[in-house]
């Protein structure tokens, strides 16, 4: 797969242990500071869509250097990304990873991966009529991310952070999900206006 990691173990075992990590009394990693569980299996999820996934040829990223995972609005991942970029190798075109944080639309820039913090239905739609179309993986906590042309949605079902994919919207950005990935996620297509 052009531009991904290469990796030993396989995305359902991964998932599996981050999603047994995430019963309450269990600990994932050492940076607890006061982040709940729930986020820091999140960082994880992204972490691993962003392995898990091709972008199209886009001229927003094809300038980029790293691979970008965006936060806008609210930081609830805490330090939650410094364990995975510290465990993160280079991609096999050499790229690395970052992560940015964006207080407001208006400091929003390319990336590949965007998670939207916010459950304002205002925002999230100023936030992926900004990015449709440009090759982002959009993602957020609210179903209104969904009907607005995000790729994905996350939401706890018996204590587990489970997501949804908006199959429309792969299409729509010109993602390629591994299918690893897509049998994990409970499937929708809404509509992309």
């Amino acid at each position: 797969m052009p531009g991904s990691w290469n990796i030993s173990s396989r995305f359902a075992t991964a998932l599996i242990v981050v999603m047994l990590c995430s019963i309450p009394g269990t600990v994932i990693g050492q940076n607890s500071q006061n982040v709940p569980r729930e986020y820091k299996v999140k960082a994880v999820f992204l972490h691993r869509f962003l392995q898990y996934t091709t972008w199209p040829s886009t001229p927003s990223l094809d300038t980029l250097d790293s691979y970008v995972i965006g936060v806008l609005g609210d930081n609830p991942f805490g330090s939650s990304f410094n364990s995975v970029i510290g465990r993160t190798p280079k991609s096999t075109d050499n790229k690395t990873l970052e992560i940015k944080f964006f207080n407001s639309l208006s400091e929003l820039s390319a990336c590949h991966i965007l998670y939207i913090s916010s459950e304002d239905p205002s925002i999230i739609r100023r936030a992926t009529k900004q990015v449709v179309g440009s090759g982002t993986f959009v993602v957020g906590e609210s179903e209104t991310v969904l009907k607005n042309c995000g790729v994905a949605q996350f939401f706890i079902r018996n204590n587990h952070v489970k997501f949804m994919i908006n199959l429309n919207a792969v299409k729509e950005e010109g993602l390629k999900i591994d299918s690893e990935v897509l049998e994990l996620a409970e499937i929708v297509r809404y509509a992309c206006e």
